[in-house]
């Protein structure tokens, strides 16, 4: 989403037809979790426990590479 107050009011008038849109919002559920996947599996071989996972910085930079396919 970009950062204009413009851009974002579209975006927020066009979130109504996303979810109300049965396979528009069905994909955005199940998109993100192939990525959240393998970011808990990142910290599952660090031996992070899975309740504190998602309180660490780096789970957090590994789920956001894993999202916007970068690897930096």
């Amino acid at each position: 989403m970009s950062h204009s107050s413009q851009a974002a009011q579209k975006q927020c008038e066009r979130t109504p037809e996303v979810l109300w849109d049965p396979n528009e919002s069905e994909r955005l559920v199940l998109d993100p979790l192939d990525p959240l996947r393998r970011a808990i599996d990142a910290e599952s071989a660090l031996d992070v426990r899975l309740g504190e996972v998602v309180r660490t910085q780096r789970f957090a930079e590994g789920f956001r590479r894993e999202v916007l396919g970068t690897t930096s």
